[in-house]
């Protein structure tokens, strides 16, 4: 069972603050000096993160993972079709970054004002991270962890289009200009992070990504990167912000990650 995964020093909770299920991890008191949000990836839930969330939780973090929308408890979807993924992608992720300054709050609440508080996710959590650093929620962060993510939503959608289209041409044949899923673009690049990269205030960021991801290009990753560094610059923060690339490794979530994730938020939210 997932549970078994869970370290037994950390304290699991179910809980559902604004009514959103979750799970909390708390460490021993003597340990605790922060707080943070997990969030999992596409067709994923918080079950599933026990081991990496209380992994976390061991080395003093009061972690909250949240069921994102359509998932989990909340609901589930055909993830696998091309046009559900159009469909409701960008929606769940959105509707993530506006419920984070609710979660944020839960976590205050229980830690008091004075206590760091740190944001992580993988996939489709690493995107939640960005949106949520260029989102009135990320004023309350002292640092960031987006692993195998984007904050460049629109590159990310038009990479993965175009080698959609290519691999369809070659299957059938065809032009792969005849190949379409239909992404509703309205609204999103009020959302991109990418187009919103003014917001960023200098938080502590760390990119971690796989060199072959198959499922989010590095270089929608690296675009990103690239226009944040000269914000991060502008401010005095450039080294606040690190993008670190795991030769030959696709679209997963490493040990070693995990492990750069742990010391990366130690480091930069002084805890």
């Amino acid at each position: 069972m997932a549970s078994e995964l869970k370290n037994p020093m950390v304290e699991m909770n179910k809980i559902e603050p604004g009514g959103i299920p979750a799970l909390e991890f708390v460490p021993p008191q003597e340990l605790l000096s922060g707080g943070m949000i997990y969030y999992h990836g596409w067709s994923s839930c918080k079950e599933n993160q026990i081991f990496r969330a209380s992994t976390m939780a061991s080395h003093g973090w009061r972690v909250l993972v949240p069921d994102a929308r359509n998932h989990g408890e909340r609901g589930e979807l055909n993830y696998d079709k091309q046009e559900i993924v159009a469909e409701h992608f960008f929606s769940v992720l959105i509707n993530s970054v506006e419920e984070a300054d609710f979660l944020l709050g839960h976590l205050e609440e229980k830690l008091g004002d004075s206590s760091p508080l740190a944001a992580a996710g993988h996939s489709m959590g690493g995107f939640t991270v960005s949106g949520i650093l260029t989102a009135d929620a990320g004023a309350k962060l002292a640092s960031a962890v987006c692993v195998n993510g984007s904050g460049a939503w629109l590159k990310t959608v038009d990479m993965l289009l175009e080698e959609a289209a290519r691999r369809e041409g070659e299957e059938d044949s065809g032009d792969p200009e005849d190949f379409e899923v239909d992404v509703d673009k309205s609204g999103l690049e009020k959302h991109d992070p990418f187009h919103s990269s003014e917001r960023l205030a200098g938080v502590p960021l760390l990119l971690l990504h796989g060199e072959d991801d198959s499922s989010v290009p590095l270089a929608a990753q690296r675009h990103f990167y690239e226009k944040a560094l000269k914000v991060y610059r502008e401010r005095g923060r450039e080294k606040q912000l690190e993008l670190e690339v795991y030769e030959n490794l696709n679209h997963y979530y490493t040990t070693g990650m995990l492990a750069r994730t742990i010391s990366w938020l130690e480091e930069r939210s002084q805890i």
